[in-house]
């Protein structure tokens, strides 16, 4: 963990892309879908995924945004 300031400061971010949770009802067009590289809406689960491995102390992680983003990022569509 980075030490910033004498405290423990872990500063990371999970930037979520298209997806679909409990709260929202999403009709997904095959549009939408296939803009989306790995072909496939993000759930909550892929976020707190990704949000678990940005949080453990022991990683040499801090100030990361890891994209969750099913590669859309990337440009791969």
């Amino acid at each position: 963990m980075s030490t910033f300031g004498g405290l423990d400061v872990l500063v990371n971010n999970a930037g979520t892309g298209i997806g679909v949770d409990e709260f929202t009802e999403v009709t997904a067009t095959r549009s939408v879908v296939e803009s989306i590289p790995v072909r496939l809406l993000g759930t909550p689960d892929d976020v707190a995924t990704a949000i678990t491995w940005l949080a453990q102390p022991d990683a040499y992680v801090s100030g990361a945004v890891a994209p969750v983003t099913g590669a859309m990022v990337a440009g791969l569509n």
